[in-house]
């Protein structure tokens, strides 16, 4: 990651243990990039699902990429506010223009007005079984999920509102995200 840089445009991709390719996202715009972090930008951005399936993202998302940690979160922003889903994941690494990293299945949702939940865990037990996750990687995962929950609990991190109308103003004001599309939280 240390040959990323603010501003450029990459591509995301997301494996299995196994090292099969499920998503690749095209045209993922780098906004922050510091060494604990990166955090990236999607709007009208291209994605390829394993299965050859095509989509374009419709709503203007923040990626928070630890550089050095099992987790990395998406932040939808919508007017009614910041929707974070945290996928368990390897950290990530930079080659080719492209971010990539192993997504061990359980995730997290937190949205606003609503209970944090953890999600896929059936998924995530049939992945540990069928890949053969050590048991050491196992005990990072469980560890990383209840340091996720803390996280969002305390609104830290990426989980900061405040953080996020920074990002939202730079976007703005960059031109990158038209300002009509949302009733921003500080008008």
């Amino acid at each position: 990651m240390d040959k990323l840089q603010r501003h450029q445009i990459i591509n995301v991709q997301a494996y299995k243990e196994d090292g099969t390719l499920y998503r690749q996202w095209n045209g993922v715009k780098v906004i922050e990039i510091n060494p604990e972090y990166a955090v990236l930008f999607m709007f009208k951005t291209k994605v390829l699902e394993k299965s050859g399936q095509r989509w374009v993202v419709r709503e203007p998302i923040l990626w928070y990429m630890p550089r050095k940690r099992f987790f990395n979160t998406t932040g939808i922003i919508r007017k009614s506010g910041t929707y974070f889903y945290t996928n368990l994941a390897s950290p990530p690494l930079f080659e080719d223009n492209t971010i990539k990293y192993i997504d061990y299945d359980l995730d997290i949702k937190a949205y606003p007005e609503q209970k944090v939940k953890v999600v896929d865990k059936k998924e995530f037990e049939h992945h540990k079984e069928k890949y053969n996750y050590s048991p050491e990687l196992i005990n990072i995962i469980e560890k990383t999920t209840k340091d996720v929950m803390k996280i969002i609990s305390f609104g830290e991190e990426c989980f900061d509102e405040d953080i996020i109308d920074t990002y939202i103003k730079e976007l703005v004001e960059n031109k990158d995200l038209p300002k009509k599309m949302l009733k921003l939280r500080w008008d």
